[in-house]
């Protein structure tokens, strides 16, 4: 038992080692090219392209990276994208929940109704068109589900924050006028 155990291991280890040198090669790239003056200026130029557009940036960036991924073999190639995507929505102050979901979760959803892997058809003996329209139609629900719970999460937030700031600032008045008549 415990020598299928660490045998489990050494093939996970072996198995997932090339994705684990990968992540960590594009980390190093974004935390490299995060020093450079120019790529900062150039997310900041993006992100004021978008400033009042969250919602379409989210949208936008959730259909680009569930199409891209419906025809790519491999949805890990689309992460190279994913940090500066994060940063340009970290400069608008989206949510962070709506970043992941707009990136990877998109690239999800694409990759699993993918139509480049034809595993699926030579395992049931179907015709590549056979299920091309269901996951087509799948991936249109999937993807509209997405859109329609991630999207206005910017406006939601920003909308708490105005309420809270509110609620603070009354908290701390009261507070403060309290404190003057004890005194």
């Amino acid at each position: 038992m415990p020598s299928t155990f660490f045998s489990n291991i050494s093939i996970s280890v072996s198995y997932f080692s090339g994705i684990a040198v990968f992540l960590i090669a594009v980390a190093c790239f974004y935390g490299i090219l995060n020093k450079v003056k120019i790529y900062k200026s150039f997310v900041k130029k993006v992100a004021e392209i978008f400033t009042g557009k969250e919602r379409s940036l989210v949208i936008i960036t959730t259909l680009v990276f569930g199409i891209l991924s419906i025809f790519v073999s491999n949805f890990l190639i689309l992460i190279v994208f994913v940090p500066f995507i994060y940063a340009v929505m970290k400069e608008l102050n989206i949510d962070v929940k709506a970043m992941l979901a707009s990136t990877l979760v998109a690239g999800l959803i694409g990759s699993m109704c993918g139509i480049y892997d034809d595993t699926l058809f030579r395992l049931f003996s179907l015709e590549i068109k056979s299920l091309l329209l269901v996951k087509a139609i799948l991936f249109v629900i999937l993807i509209t589900a997405l859109i329609i719970f991630i999207a206005p999460m910017k406006e939601i937030k920003a909308k708490k924050r105005k309420k809270s700031k509110k609620g603070k600032t009354q908290k701390t008045v009261s507070k403060k006028t309290s404190g003057r008549r004890k005194a």
